[in-house]
């Protein structure tokens, strides 16, 4: 049964009703589900896809996977590929890596998409949500008021037997895909473009002694060839054709794929001697880009492709989906439990929005860049390619940036102006580093990505006066502050961590962190639940959390005390 939700024959009433039972649908589920919220997650076909679709798993995305504890999961089955390289007729001019970005995830993970929902299924059933089979929304009846917590958004969805069933939900999320229902019947413009090209791809099993650890573009004066390994001896083969966008607008007409016209390819662009068989999935489509013109309307919102759509080059697709559920999640989970007023979820669309406009832009460039076949573009390409390779725009900025570890929010959207600092940059995600416990070492982003914000003191020594006055500001967290977790950080200390009532006390053993801070002794900065750095100074003061909630417009008075002080 669906966790917590309330139905009779015909009616169902819900905290969210999600449309999509796709990674990106099941995610959001996930995640809110884990703040007590019921959930109803309505999807039309009939199980998870049998599909590889999104095959790559960035940086970004492990990181945030720990918000529901299956970055392990998935790192155990997907394969890592850690270098990348362009050849431009045959010739090789670029040459670089994931290897050694600030991440413990230095790689792109190849994973079938399937595996990914599987992984994702498992963690709902846990959680007592289930997806509701071939069930089709049809209508929306009321979109609900956003400010008014007694107006929710009312849907019609059709059951298998083709009955309908009325659900009342307190928030709606379509993330129903490139071309949502949700989207259409909210009247949600979806403007872009195409790039008026198309592209065949296969998951195909290739016979050749290649890297199996590096993804390669081929290039020529036919268009470009994309070889990327996969698990268990597949690979995905991504090539550029001919066809146009216009070619695929008649679905009783559209283009079919085939080996033999992969393989034609293959023998042209490729490196010579590789022969393609054994497809597992064999597909044409054009290259296009869209954007949502908002984020949501009053109780209904959108996440993923239905928000979205961006060149499949780089594998920002499903990565940004990820993205948009776990900003949302917590949102809507801080809104539930009363830590946060429903202004908060103004600015989901404010963040994603313009990030993702941010991810078009890139994406089209490199697009156009890549599939560019006029022999003065490819001249000018290979020219500057070979050029800038050895440089730190290809061999550190471009990994970085391609990783998702670049990302970041204007810090004022949730909070105002705040004082600036140096490091770590309010907006960007927490920084990474190895972190010691009394039961061993683990990576930041454990513990950075959850249901709570965490308030980070970081300190290069302390003594016993130092330890009371950590206490004290401690104290003043844990009594003002909901949903805030205090945490201590210390590089150096006596023969065991301390204990400070209300935190966490953990070590600092390679100066990750303490190596950041340039001349300062100690900093603190304040990281949201789902990783992002809130806010930060170069001292040891629980004040830079309690004033960003105080100057944050969607957060709740504290009844801690009666001051001018917020809770978040």
């Amino acid at each position: 049964m669906m966790k917590n939700a309330k139905k009779d024959e015909k009616r169902l009433s819900t905290d969210v009703a999600i449309i999509g039972g796709g990674p990106v649908g099941m995610a959001v589920a996930a995640t809110v589900a884990r703040f007590g919220l019921s959930v109803v997650l309505i999807e039309q076909s009939s199980g998870t896809t049998p599909y590889s679709k999104a095959i790559g798993v960035h940086a970004i995305t492990l990181e945030k996977m720990h918000t529901l504890g299956l970055t392990d999961g998935l790192l155990a089955e997907g394969f890592p590929m850690r270098d990348y390289a362009i050849y431009e007729n045959k010739r090789r001019t670029m040459a670089t890596s994931f290897r050694g970005i600030a991440t413990p995830y230095d790689f792109v993970l190849g994973l079938p998409q399937s595996r990914t929902e599987a992984h994702l299924a498992a963690d709902l059933e846990k959680q007592g949500v289930s997806i509701l089979w071939e069930h089709k929304l049809t209508e929306i009846r009321d979109i609900g008021a956003l400010k008014d917590p007694s107006w929710p958004a009312q849907i019609v969805v059709e059951k298998p037997d083709g009955t309908p069933m009325t659900i009342s939900a307190s928030y709606v999320v379509g993330a129903d895909g490139g071309r949502s229902t949700t989207r259409e019947l909210v009247g949600i413009d979806f403007p872009g473009g195409s790039y008026g090209k198309a592209f065949l791809l296969g998951d195909v099993k290739l016979d050749w002694n290649g890297p199996r650890h590096e993804l390669q573009f081929h290039l020529s004066k036919h268009g470009y060839l994309l070889l990327i390994p996969m698990p268990n001896g597949m690979h995905r083969v991504i090539a550029q054709t001919d066809l146009k966008w216009e070619d695929f607008q008649d679905r009783h007409k559209r283009p079919e794929a085939k080996l033999g016209i992969l393989q034609d390819i293959i023998d042209t662009r490729g490196p010579g001697g590789l022969r393609a068989h054994s497809p597992e999935w064999l597909t044409a489509a054009p290259f296009y880009y869209r954007l949502a013109s908002s984020a949501h309307r009053e109780r209904v919102f959108l996440a993923g492709d239905a928000m979205h759509l961006v060149s499949p080059l780089g594998a920002q697709g499903l990565n940004t989906g990820f993205g948009d559920a776990f900003n949302l999640g917590w949102k809507l989970g801080f809104v539930h439990q009363g830590k946060a007023d429903v202004s908060l979820l103004e600015s989901y669309g404010t963040e994603r929005l313009k990030l993702a406009a941010g991810l078009i832009d890139i994406t089209t460039k490199t697009t156009r860049y890549i599939t560019a076949t006029r022999w003065w573009e490819r001249l000018a390409r290979s020219v500057a390619t070979s050029f800038m390779n050895p440089g730190i725009k290809v061999q550190r900025d471009l990994p970085a940036l391609l990783s998702g570890i670049r990302q970041a929010y204007d810090p004022s959207i949730l909070a105002g102006k705040m004082p600036s600092a140096a490091w770590p940059k309010p907006g960007s995600r927490a920084p990474n580093a190895r972190l010691q416990s009394q039961s061993g070492l683990f990576e930041s982003a454990r513990l950075f990505h959850g249901q709570a914000f965490h308030a980070v003191f970081v300190l290069r020594r302390v003594d016993d006066m130092m330890l009371g006055h950590v206490q004290t500001e401690v104290t003043r967290i844990s009594q003002l502050c909901d949903g805030v977790r205090p945490v201590v950080i210390l590089r150096e200390y006596g023969d065991r961590l301390p204990s400070i009532q209300g935190a966490q006390v953990l070590a600092d053993p390679y100066a990750d962190l303490t190596g950041e801070i340039g001349t300062a002794q100690n900093a603190s900065f304040l990281v949201r639940p789902d990783g992002v750095v809130a806010a930060s100074c170069s001292d040891l003061d629980a004040g830079l959390t309690l004033d960003y909630f105080a100057s944050a417009p969607w957060a709740k008075p504290a009844t801690a005390e009666k001051e001018l002080r917020h809770v978040a």
